[in-house]
């Protein structure tokens, strides 16, 4: 893989939560893991069918960055103002780059 690919910059958040200072209440909230340079890839779009029995189609882009262990299932991408839920991380190439599945959140 070409460095010079990865020309899209996303960042990945990670899922919080934390105290109010003020109310002692619990708030939830996203919180930057991590910034890092991708290439992007639309994929095929992914069906589901909801419980009003309708096909939804849902647009799922592959993200290749350099591999970075802190990045886990459980978070999410911004990239251009929009929001992505990661599907699946797949390593390749030993643990030097890394492909993510995500599809665009409503």
């Amino acid at each position: 893989m070409n460095a010079g690919n990865l020309d899209e910059l996303i960042t990945v958040q990670e899922f919080s939560t934390t105290r109010s200072a003020t109310t002692g209440e619990a708030v939830k909230s996203w919180t930057e893991r991590v910034q890092l340079w991708a290439q992007i890839k639309a994929s095929e779009s992914g069906g589901d069918v909801n419980a009003g029995m309708q096909m939804q189609f849902k647009q799922r882009f592959t993200f290749k960055t350099r591999y970075d262990s802190s990045v886990i299932p459980e978070d999410r991408i911004l990239w251009e103002g929009k929001t992505y839920k990661i599907l699946n991380i797949a390593e390749i190439d030993r643990r030097m780059y890394m492909i993510i599945l995500a599809e665009l959140t409503q």
